[in-house]
């Protein structure tokens, strides 16, 4: 059964109100959130997200301390999704915690309830929805297909993942963007790496930031990548803004772990999941930041 076809409705329960979520609705939303955020990575070894742990108490406290919070039902009352959102300062709402249970998966589920909360903004006259995106999960690729834009690049370098911050008008159109490296992000000349995929084999293309780098690999590096490995799919981008010796040592970083170095060319035989420095390219150098991830997703 179409769950969508099936008078699905989503319920907005205010914000600042502990008492809208009695604790067996926590308990539910918990739920949720964990089974929704389990096993949820695009490729396996990324470490666990927060959300895999939510607990009742978690969702308690946010309620507690002003977030609002959408839920979605099916016909029989059992929650199928929730989204919650912290008002922040300079007009803006926070996504929070978005989840759809596995058996509400590919129905659009997330999407309703992500328009429900900028529905809501929209009509408290709120300027800004923004959220933060883990780029090694995928996330900004999903978000950027709702009408996000990246304004920000976190660097956090303590932190093992790299993040991007993401806002909409949720008066304007919600047409799909593309993800692209915002203005002014990264020094000009800043080291990156360009990933390609073919079958089973992976290559990293070294190269310099310009003002013309687009996600989806400059010519020279896709082109460098074909030559050695045939007809390649785009993969993503991680960039070093390290100083004028960064190339160099990254160059160094990734030989280590790969099966063959031409030049600012480096190639391994095994999938993108199986190479370290695309999974978690901080393992590799502390500093990079993973600036994009395209994954194939069904």
């Amino acid at each position: 059964m179409d769950l969508l076809d099936s008078g699905i409705e989503i319920e907005f329960l205010g914000f600042g109100d502990p008492g809208a979520a009695g604790p067996e609705l926590a308990a539910q939303v918990a739920s949720v959130t964990r089974a929704a955020f389990a096993g949820s990575d695009p490729l396996p070894g990324l470490p666990e997200p927060d959300g895999a742990s939510e607990s009742a108490a978690v969702v308690a406290a946010d309620l507690a301390q002003g977030a609002g919070l959408w839920v979605a039902r099916d016909t029989d009352g059992r929650l199928l999704g929730s989204v919650r959102s912290l008002a922040k300062k300079q007009d803006a709402w926070e996504v929070r915690r978005l989840g759809v249970a596995p058996r509400a998966l590919g129905t659009g589920l997330g999407r309703r309830l992500v328009r429900a909360l900028e529905n809501s903004a929209a009509a408290a006259g709120v300027g800004r929805v923004v959220l933060d995106a883990v780029v090694e999960r995928g996330n900004p690729q999903v978000y950027s297909a709702l009408g996000y834009r990246t304004v920000n690049y976190l660097p956090n370098p303590d932190k093992p993942l790299s993040e991007v911050s993401m806002e909409r008008r949720p008066a304007e159109d919600p047409a799909p963007v593309p993800h692209p490296l915002p203005t002014g992000t990264l020094p000009r000349g800043s080291a990156l790496v360009d990933w390609f995929t073919c079958g089973k084999r992976t290559a990293a293309v070294l190269g310099r930031h310009t003002d013309g780098d687009e996600f989806g690999g400059m010519p020279a590096r896709r082109e460098a990548a074909e030559r050695a490995l045939g007809p390649v799919r785009y993969a993503g981008t991680d960039a070093w803004s390290g100083g004028a010796d960064a190339l160099a040592h990254w160059r160094r970083a990734l030989a280590t772990g790969s099966d063959g170095v031409h030049g600012d060319l480096l190639t391994f035989r095994r999938t993108a999941a199986e190479v370290g420095a695309y999974l978690m390219p901080r393992t590799v150098v502390p500093e990079v930041l993973a600036l994009c991830r395209r994954y194939e997703r069904a």
